[in-house]
């Protein structure tokens, strides 16, 4: 995660269902869902950013 200027502020790890080659993605701000492009899994994954940021910090 980046911060509007550029600068890190972390990473996300989704623990459930895990990337194996991120190669593009999509931010639907009205729900607050991240689109991932999965080249290593051969999927599109969908991921609740207020999820994903609740997980990483526990």
């Amino acid at each position: 995660v980046f911060d509007k200027y550029g600068m890190f502020i972390r990473v996300l790890r989704p623990k459930l269902d895990p990337l194996y080659g991120p190669q593009g993605l999509s931010f639907h701000s009205c729900s607050q869902t991240l689109a991932i492009a999965d080249s290593g899994s051969h999927s599109a994954k969908l991921f609740s950013v207020r999820e994903l940021l609740t997980s990483s910090t526990q």
